[in-house]
């Protein structure tokens, strides 16, 4: 493999753990999550759109 394929590998791998962890930590460190999961979940409400989370 050349080394532009290495980077690339490399770059790939890193956005996918980056992501994996980031979603882990997401869920791991909110409350609402642990003290009334069924709410948390079925309103995935986290402004990444530009939605208002104080709706």
């Amino acid at each position: 493999m050349t080394p532009a394929g290495w980077i690339l590998m490399i770059a790939c791998w890193a956005v996918i753990v980056y992501w994996t962890f980031w979603c882990f930590r997401r869920v791991l460190v909110s409350k609402r999550h642990w003290t009334n999961p069924e709410d948390d979940i079925t309103q995935l409400r986290h402004g990444e759109f530009g939605d208002d989370p104080k709706e």
